[in-house]
């Protein structure tokens, strides 16, 4: 159908002048209204031609048994006929709608006729009785499309809303919706074989949804540009090569691939978002999985990122609203990750790769900062422009930055290759260089820090962990090492992350383990130098029995972690750990690995599932793949591990000094020389 006001008709068959078929045959011209749509009908007696007008009307042509074969011969040209052709008879037009109608599709087992227009109707009509059986006004606006699904018996429509629409097909009653799209749905398709709806919008998005559970599985985006209109018009499905074809300007076709074909690819990392209680993991290849925290099911996913490049890094706004992902070719973006829309990109960071990304905020400023084989922290302003140019960068790496983190309110903390860690204050000057004291003793590849992570709750610590797997603590407000702890985990570390409390942290290696140091002894925040040294002249003046006997009785080190326990959660590396609080009852942990796997666990190491994988109610423990956890007994690794605190030094000196006044009593000038020399010494 055209809107010149004409039908044509094709050979699909192939001859020597089209050897690709459709060689027109015939054209009914001079029709009185524009015809919108068609539909062939087959009846045991007779075929019939449907076409809907831009008036509204259902208009009918039938054909009798020899039309088409001894009427038009292929190559004699094509036949015209004013209004008809020959065997062809036209029915009188029924007015349905009052607008043009959009579709028509004729349902055999039923002798109905389902159409839609552009007047935001949806109508049943009994071809033979010319009786409208019922009609769906719910659309607010036109409706463009619609299909029929005859296994779950179902009616899908689509129109100008964001969504699709689901209706009862014997009472025109709303049955659901689907909903995802950010703009006009265009056409809607079901797929009974794969139990799927396909469903495109105006902004060139195609989305294929689960019949049974009405979840997005797949969200395809088309980044290609038509001219002269940007969008795509049509689409349909292929069974056959099981290919979805959409078409603007040119065609292009979509090829189903099996789970199978696919293969595991290894994870990059994965965030659990509280606003929507989702997870968002993101592979190398560039692709984005939304998973449900509730029960761990497919909510959608997008794929191609970053055009080809491997995804490197991702971090959410603080409003957990947007996602921003980096990648290895040194671009930055930011999506809308519900739908798959990019909304801008950051420019600037040069084409080398972005190992790490984070997200703060000073005051009413919104910045993304950035860090990668450049040797360079990059930031940009979180403004209102699709293109952000590059706002500061700060310079103070010799070597590749590997890991960042904000320490509220107002530092940034970067992690080098070469072990070095650097305070920035957000003007891009350095408050601090932190550099460990047994880097002299380790190799260049053990020196490298993987992961940064503050904690406030301990007394402003920020705390790193390198390769070989030992963990430094650093209090930031004086830049002191407080302590140092040698976890000798099976394999190299690779990340951490700490409960909301600060009382337990997480350290997940390159063997798969994930083991907890209990850390709610540990006080470092920092002391009052004044009441330290009251509290040292009050032991100082008690008798030297009582002051032998407390001093022997006190620790040698207080406030160090301890090994709680450890269990093996992937086969391969552990590249993210994050610990969450869901529903503000349940503590969990998700967990992503090379192996291509993410996993939700509890604090406790207690497996919940796979997701993508396995379904369950998290918060049901009856719902979860281990009712206990399996905690590895059988490592290399000692029940408490390896710990060194700088106070050990001062406690010698102390226990030097009480041995050197054992046997005479301590007078009170005595007592203010020992304090001076130890005020020097701190100082």
């Amino acid at each position: 159908t055209s809107v010149d006001r004409t039908i044509s008709f094709y050979d699909s068959g192939k001859s020597s002048r089209h050897p690709y078929g459709m060689e027109p045959l015939a054209r009914v011209n001079n029709l009185d209204n524009v015809p919108m749509c068609a539909h062939w009908v087959r009846q045991p007696d007779f075929d019939m031609l449907l076409w809907g007008d831009d008036r509204g009307s259902i208009n009918a042509f039938t054909f009798d048994d020899f039309w088409g074969g001894e009427v038009f011969n292929p190559g004699a040209g094509v036949e015209m006929g004013n209004k008809k052709l020959p065997g062809m008879r036209c029915n009188a037009p029924f007015k349905l709608h009052t607008d043009w109608v959009t579709k028509m599709r004729y349902l055999n087992h039923s002798g109905c006729l389902v159409s839609s227009s552009m007047d935001s109707t949806l109508r049943m009509l009994d071809l033979e009785r010319k009786k409208v059986k019922w009609m769906v006004d719910e659309h607010a606006r036109g409706v463009y499309s619609f299909d029929f699904c005859r296994t779950y018996n179902f009616i899908a429509s689509c129109g100008v809303e964001r969504h699709v629409m689901l209706w009862n097909p014997f009472t025109g009653r709303s049955v659901g919706a689907l909903y995802g799209h950010s703009a006009s749905v265009t056409e809607v398709i079901v797929s009974e074989v794969e139990n799927q709806l396909i469903s495109m919008s105006t902004d060139k998005v195609v989305k294929i949804w689960d019949i049974r559970s009405h979840k997005c599985l797949q969200t395809i985006v088309d980044k290609g540009v038509y001219w002269p209109e940007n969008r795509m018009s049509a689409m349909t499905l292929d069974p056959k090569q099981r290919a979805i074809v959409t078409a603007g300007t040119k065609l292009k076709q979509w090829h189903r691939v099996t789970r199978d074909n696919v293969g595991v690819r290894p994870m990059c990392q994965a965030m659990y978002n509280s606003t929507f209680r989702q997870v968002v993991a993101g592979n190398v290849d560039g692709t984005i999985m939304v998973w449900s925290m509730d029960r761990g099911e497919a909510v959608f996913n997008f794929s191609d990122t970053h055009e080809g490049s491997q995804l490197s890094s991702m971090v959410f706004d603080n409003s957990q609203r947007r996602l921003v992902t980096a990648a290895r070719d040194g671009t930055l973006k930011m999506w809308n990750f519900n739908n798959g829309q990019c909304l801008k990109d950051f420019t600037g960071f040069g084409n080398q790769e972005v190992s790490c990304v984070t997200y703060l905020e000073e005051g009413p400023n919104k910045f993304v900062a950035a860090a990668g084989w450049n040797c360079k922290v990059c930031m940009w302003v979180d403004g209102t422009n699709v293109h952000e140019e590059l706002y500061n960068e700060m310079a103070g790496h010799h070597d590749d930055i590997v890991c960042i983190a904000v320490c509220a309110p107002s530092l940034l903390a970067t992690g080098a290759y070469d072990g070095k860690l650097i305070l920035w204050k957000l003007d891009g000057s350095i408050k601090s260089v932190l550099e460990p004291p047994d880097q002299k003793d380790k190799t260049p590849d053990q020196r490298t820090l993987e992961k940064l992570l503050y904690m406030p709750h301990r007394g402003k610590i920020l705390a790193a962990v390198a390769v070989d797997a030992t963990v430094y603590f650093w209090r930031i407000v004086d830049s002191t090492l407080v302590c140092t702890l040698k976890t000798e985990l099976p394999g190299n570390a690779k990340c951490m992350d700490v409960d909301d409390s600060n009382d337990t942290l997480f350290v997940a290696d390159t063997c798969g383990f994930i083991f907890a140091f209990d850390m709610s002894k540990c006080d470092w925040k920092q002391k009052d130098q004044i009441a330290l040294m009251r509290q040292r002249q009050e032991q100082a003046m008690q008798p030297r029995s009582e002051r032998s006997l407390s001093s022997s009785s006190k620790p040698k080190s207080t406030g160090q972690p301890s090994l709680k326990y450890g269990w093996q959660a992937h086969d391969q590396d552990v590249v993210s750990l994050q610990y969450m609080r869901y529903k503000e009852d349940y503590q969990m942990l998700v967990s992503a690995s090379t192996d291509g796997r993410v996993r939700l666990w509890t604090t406790d190491g207690i497996m919940v599932g796979t997701f993508g994988q396995d379904v369950w109610q998290t918060g049901n423990p009856i719902t979860y793949v281990n009712d206990k956890a399996y905690y590895k007994t059988d490592l290399d690794v000692p029940d408490i591990p390896s710990l060194v605190e700088p106070s050990e030094e001062d406690d010698e000196q102390a226990s030097t000094a009480n041995s050197d006044l054992e046997g005479e009593e301590m007078s009170e000038e005595r007592y203010e020389m020992l304090v001076m020399e130890k005020r020097r010494a701190d100082l």
